[in-house]
């Protein structure tokens, strides 16, 4: 067998024979691998490979226009009328389409399954890129039950069946012609699993005349094919205002931007994947350090081997290829575990990231990956065996061989070990920094000060048939408050200790009002939530009043035009004035009655949007709202269903969902963000507290040595320990100073181009360092105090 083939088989007989040494390697090089390859698929598939399925995607170009209302919240106004607009205007530009993906169900052979439905302009599959694989193109879509399915849908449900234009398919309780097959199309802001399984509608175009602009979907896309210079963003803002004039939001400041549709599709999320990937690049350094003293040391262990062969006529550079060749498999291993791990992380994407993030479902292991992934395995095992070779005493070859190398290995590698433990604190400080403010900022956004108690609240919403129309207005009230109070009867009779609200709101609840005032004395606009107020609201919820009063029960009977209005709202309308001068003044015809505490906001995340709470009885409408609470215990849903449909079998669309149930569903992404963060925060920590407490308990046991002779020659414990302390501080000194200084300037550098990253505070930095120096002051000390335990000559007799 040849010195190479025996090198190989060493190393991988290595891993099984020698568990203390391959294990921890294997275990942390292929984890850290696997994320380093996920970041890298997914910066790979998502920033920098082309869209798979749009041609020339550099003459792509989405238009995006939004109502800044204020400086946190902007409505967006591009959508078919806009698109009409757009097209009509700039035609001579190029091709303009719009379309709207949004997650839906259809029904086939009485099963129900998930798709991606798609409403868009005639012709946009067109200009898109996308290839008409069979039947008509969307031209020829008429007004109602014409649509195209996408190749995966009709491979996946269809067989592929060239007999499916003859088929229908079922959307929400009406069944529609398939007209022909489209090519997927995946580059779009859904991610989810099902985002290549499509149906496409392609409705009427409207008049080229100006209609109403409505408040449009934000994932509307109207974008332009062309060859020629786009349209510049300030003529298109010119011309989006222009077109919005007198209408809801017309005088609110309008904001048009143009981009390629591939930058606009990635934007959101470009520079999270740019800091996941240099996280896990930093936690792969920080693997590779520990990995690298562990290494180093096990072939010191073997100096004398080497300088055998050495004496015996091998050259350096055949050594340094027997300890490359010796560590491939090792390597190897964790390469393809890394992998399998990568391949099992990506799956869980969606998970992770929510299926709102952009081209996720495209995410895969692709050859570049691979290839560079393998690539650096190589690199790595080089570098370090390269390093082993620069840290074996080699050139006094008879001296060596003499010697009993007693305490020799103990006291090489002094340099190396302190290089890398400075590298490890300055990365581990730099990355927990950035992990901890994320973190800390994911906590308060999931755990914030709320000003209200919303346990045991459930809020049910039923709809109702149609009133007669030949009522009037007061007619259809009472019948209305008559239904209401029916199924209030209803409730309560079924269980005396459900108490029904008397009005329909709930804290968390994303549908308000909006209304839009001027401030008299500066002449700007401002926009403002309203709710609906009933004389319990503030009490069943334990909501502040600040000052002022509620209204009343005779109020709220009579429909009297009163409001209570936040505090946020109070310094809008006055703010150079006390809470008593704003009360019993008027807002939008109504008399401001009293002023009520800031409290959490569903829509916007935050404490202290200005919000008013006026009652709205009069409004009549066809859906009910109400709202429920009980002492303790759970709601018994499928009861009260029944008891509500007995007492009016016309009730249809119940919906039953508690205050608990709404927040969970709120905050879902941001708990799977925090979590995902603590998970990373506790990999970097874990991995940062096994590296250094390995070197510094290496760093501690060279100078076992020393420490043996101090207590031979009389030297007290406490004058030993407070040496390795003297020398652990200098260490984290030089560390942590570095990484102090790294942490603040790259955090500013992500916080310049990552706006939703929350401002740099000191509190989670010093905490960091403050655990950082416990785990190496102990990790110096518990090997120190081993030591200096025993009796010097048994110390000495060790070594």
């Amino acid at each position: 067998m040849s010195f190479y083939l025996r090198a190989l088989r060493h190393g991988l007989v290595r891993i099984v024979t020698l568990p203390r040494f391959s294990l921890p390697i294997l275990l942390t090089l292929s984890l850290t691998l696997a994320a380093v390859i996920t970041a890298l698929a997914i910066s790979s598939n998502t920033l920098f490979q082309a869209l798979p399925d749009i041609k020339n995607e550099q003459e792509l170009y989405q238009v995006e226009s939004f109502w800044q209302l204020s400086e946190e919240f902007t409505i967006p106004a591009a959508g078919e009328e806009q698109f009409t607009a757009l097209k009509t205007h700039y035609q001579h530009l190029g091709d303009w389409g719009y379309f709207l993906a949004k997650s839906t169900t259809f029904s086939l052979n009485d099963s129900e399954y998930a798709a991606i439905s798609i409403t868009a302009s005639r012709q946009s599959d067109r200009i898109l890129g996308l290839t008409l694989l069979l039947g008509d193109n969307s031209d020829t879509a008429d007004e109602q039950d014409g649509v195209w399915i996408s190749h995966s849908l009709w491979r996946n449900y269809f067989n592929s069946n060239l007999n499916v234009l003859t088929q229908s398919v079922q959307i929400n309780e009406k069944y529609y012609q398939i007209r022909g097959v489209l090519s997927d199309f995946t580059s779009h802001k859904l991610g989810d699993q099902h985002a290549s399984q499509q149906i496409w509608h392609f409705p009427p175009p409207q008049s080229t005349a100006k209609s109403k602009t409505n408040i449009q979907s934000s994932d509307t896309v109207v974008f332009i094919r062309t060859t020629l210079a786009p349209p510049k963003e300030t003529e298109l803002n010119q011309f989006m205002t222009d077109l919005t004039k007198g209408e809801m939001f017309g005088n609110v400041g309008m904001n048009t931007k143009i981009n390629l549709y591939r930058d606009n599709l990635t934007s959101q999320h470009k520079n999270l994947i740019l800091m996941l990937l240099a996280v896990f690049t930093g936690l792969l350094v920080i693997a590779c350090c520990n990995l690298l003293n562990a290494i180093v040391a096990h072939y010191q262990m073997r100096q004398h081997e080497f300088i055998m062969s050495l004496s015996l006529g091998a050259s350096r550079f055949k050594l340094f290829l027997h300890i490359t060749l010796e560590l491939l498999p090792l390597f190897v291993v964790s390469f393809v575990l890394g992998l399998l791990c990568a391949a099992w992380l990506i799956q869980a994407l969606p998970i992770i990231f929510g299926a709102d993030f952009a081209l996720l479902h495209q995410v895969h292991l692709d050859t570049y990956t691979v290839l560079m992934s393998g690539l650096f395995i190589v690199l790595i095992a080089a570098l370090f065996a390269s390093i082993c070779m620069k840290k074996l005493n080699l050139k006094h070859i008879g001296s060596a061989l003499n010697s009993s190398g007693k305490g020799f290995n103990h006291q090489s590698g002094h340099g190396l070990q302190k290089s890398l433990f400075v590298i490890q604190l300055c990365l581990s400080s730099v990355i927990l920094t950035a992990i901890s403010m994320v973190g800390f900022n994911s906590y308060q956004l999931l755990y914030p000060t709320l000003g209200f108690n919303f346990d045991n609240t459930l809020l049910i919403k039923a709809q109702y048939p149609q009133f007669d129309s030949q009522a009037s207005a007061e007619q259809k009230f009472a019948q209305a408050q008559q239904i209401r109070a029916d199924l209030i009867f209803a409730i309560e009779a079924h269980d005396p200790s459900l108490k029904v609200l008397q009005g329909s709101a709930v804290p968390l609840n994303s549908t308000v009002r909006m209304y839009m005032t001027k401030d008299e004395l500066t002449n700007r606009d401002f926009t403002y939530y309203s709710r609906d107020l009933a004389p319990d609201f503030f009490q069943s919820f334990d909501m502040k009043l600040v000052a002022g009063r509620t209204i009343t029960e005779q109020e709220w009977q009579d429909k009297a035009k009163v409001t209570v209005i936040n505090e946020s709202l109070a310094r809008l309308l006055a703010p150079n004035k006390t809470a008593l001068d704003i009360i019993d003044t008027e807002l939008n015809g109504s008399r401001i009655i009293g002023i009520a505490a800031d409290v959490y906001e569903i829509i916007n995340t935050k404490i202290g949007f200005p919000t008013s709470y006026q009652s709205y009885r009069s409004f009549v409408s066809q859906d009910f709202e109400l709202v429920i609470q009980q002492a303790k215990g759970k709601f018994d849903i499928d009861a009260l269903n029944t008891v509500l449909l007995a007492q009016n079998p016309l009730i249809t669309q119940l919906h039953f969902e508690t205050q608990n149930q709404t927040w969970l569903q709120s905050t879902a992404k941001r708990r799977t963000l925090f979590y995902f963060t603590l998970a990373l925060a506790l990999l970097t920590l874990g991995l940062t507290a096994v590296g250094m407490a390995g070197l510094a308990t290496s760093i501690t046991e060279q100078r076992r040595y020393e420490l043996a002779i101090r207590m031979a020659t009389g030297a007290t414990r406490q004058r030993l320990l407070g040496l390795i302390v003297n020398n652990a501080l200098g260490l984290l000194a030089t560390g942590l100073t570095f990484g102090a200084v790294a942490a603040v300037l790259v955090y500013q550098q992500m916080h310049i181009r990552i706006s939703s990253l929350p401002e740099f505070a000191w509190l989670p930095m010093l905490a960091i360092d403050l655990l950082l120096i416990s785990i190496v002051l102990i990790a110096m000390i518990l090997p120190a105090q081993r030591i200096i335990s025993q009796a010097p000559m048994q110390a000495l007799r060790q070594l």
